[in-house]
C-alpha cells in the first residue's frame, strides 16, 4: 500500500472515530460536514482520485479536533513542551 492510500485508509477511520465521539454531543452541522468528507475520502479510495492533497486532509482532521476543546488544549501544550 501506497503512502498516500496510508493517510487516505487513517483519515477515513479517524474521522469514523471522530464521528463516533461527537455524535449527540455537537451540532448536526459539524457532523453532516465530517459525513460528507468520509463519503468523499471512501469515493476517492475507490475511484483512485483523490480531491484532498496530503495538507487538506490533515486540515480536515483538525477541523474535528477543534470540536474538542480540551483535546484542542492538551495538544498545545505538548507542543509547548516540545519546544
Amino acid at each position: 500500500m501506497k503512502n498516500d492510500d496510508q493517510l487516505l485508509e487513517a483519515s477515513i477511520q479517524a474521522l469514523k472515530s471522530l464521528r463516533t465521539e461527537v455524535h449527540g454531543k455537537v451540532g448536526n452541522s459539524v457532523v453532516k460536514r465530517i459525513d460528507k468528507i468520509i463519503r468523499d475520502l471512501e469515493r476517492a479510495k475507490k475511484t483512485g482520485k483523490c480531491q484532498y492533497s496530503a495538507i487538506e486532509l490533515l486540515k480536515l482532521l483538525a477541523f474535528g479536533i477543534e470540536q474538542f476543546p480540551a483535546i484542542e488544549k492538551a495538544i498545545g501544550q505538548l507542543i509547548q513542551l516540545i519546544k
